[in-house]
């Protein structure tokens, strides 16, 4: 069975996103291009490390869509077809002056060649995001023929970025947020998070269930025997954690294996307000959860006054409940007060 693939956006990619498509093409001996920002003022659709990717029949990234991204994606085409110097090229865009937006503020972006003599920093890149260490990419405007350097961040003190030294992050910055089970409640929460920076994982041991989940590069579905194992080994990159399986059983084994893991911060569970209730009754007579532990519990889950019981109404109030802790709109005890009210 195929899954559904989803309409994403570009921001929601993160940098490995344009490092595996770059190392790619270079390991092929083929041609892309990359532009970084590297820096901006006053009022922009983007901000510094911002990213786009080009290539003859693709683009990554977005660098806000409107008349910069189309000066610049024509740029590099124009370096990809031999119509400019295939050198990494420094450009400076004032959005008022130049190009007539209302904007009002400058854009400074950097294009970067990506061809067979980039293998070595991209892979170096790569290892570093795979290794989950604090790496960054470091290059000169004004040197072009010296290839970028991987460096990590115990390094970054010694540079200068008004030397000409752009750093472009390797750190994902993109929240994580954990689903176990992915019944349609779930699957509803991908075709949206697809188009948000957050990157989702959906956990269960229903493969036939997994095969449905939308296809998305923020997406990863993961298969796992006995999910409660997953979920005692996430750690604190895991931002927030929802349970929505198909067996109240498999939910409770889950709430007490996420609970106890002092790691996470938000532990949602799907359900009515007596589910909740019922839960927590046995957290604390059956099982010997403490006071605290029980209190992270977010039972019903979806922010505001959500009537409707549709999978989508649902996915929407509780990603908005998501994004509005993890932006500090509201805090945990302020949404608990609010749910226990």
């Amino acid at each position: 069975m195929t899954s559904p693939t989803a309409l994403y956006a570009a921001h929601a990619l993160g940098p490995n996103d344009w490092v595996r498509a770059a190392l790619d093409i270079s390991k092929r001996r083929e041609k892309g291009v990359m532009v970084f920002v590297v820096k901006h003022y006053g009022s922009t659709p983007r901000n510094k490390g911002s990213w786009i990717y080009v290539r003859p029949d693709q683009l990554l990234g977005t660098l806000g869509g409107g008349e910069v991204e189309r000066v610049v994606e024509a740029a590099a085409h124009d370096m990809l077809a031999g119509r400019r110097s295939w050198s990494r090229v420094y450009e400076k865009f004032m959005l008022g002056p130049d190009m007539g937006q209302c904007c009002g503020g400058g854009m400074e972006v950097v294009f970067e060649p990506i061809d067979n003599t980039s293998v070595t920093w991209l892979t170096d890149a790569e290892n570093c995001i795979q290794q989950n260490q604090a790496g960054f990419v470091v290059m000169a405007w004004n040197k072009p023929d010296q290839a970028p350097v991987v460096n990590k961040a115990e390094i970054l003190d010694n540079l200068d970025e008004a030397d000409g030294i752009h750093i472009q992050s390797l750190i994902d910055e993109r929240p994580s947020v954990v689903i176990y089970g992915a019944g349609h409640v779930a699957r509803a929460f991908a075709s949206i998070a697809a188009q948000l920076p957050i990157r989702l994982t959906i956990v269960d041991e229903r493969q036939n269930e997994l095969d449905l989940v939308p296809i998305a590069p923020n997406i990863y579905p993961v298969f796992m025997e006995y999910p409660p194992t997953h979920a005692a080994q996430l750690d604190s990159r895991a931002a927030a954690v929802l349970v929505m399986t198909y067996s109240h059983a498999l939910d409770y084994r889950l709430c007490i294996a996420l609970l106890k893991n002092e790691a996470l911060n938000f532990v949602g569970l799907i359900g009515s307000k007596s589910k909740g209730a019922r839960f927590r009754r046995r957290f604390d007579i059956d099982d010997g959860l403490s006071v605290d532990q029980i209190a992270r519990l977010v039972s019903p889950i979806g922010q505001g006054n959500v009537r409707g019981k549709e999978p989508g109404l649902i996915a929407l109030a509780s990603l908005n409940e998501i994004m509005a802790v993890l932006e500090g709109t509201i805090s945990m005890d302020q949404m608990q007060k609010v749910k226990n009210s």
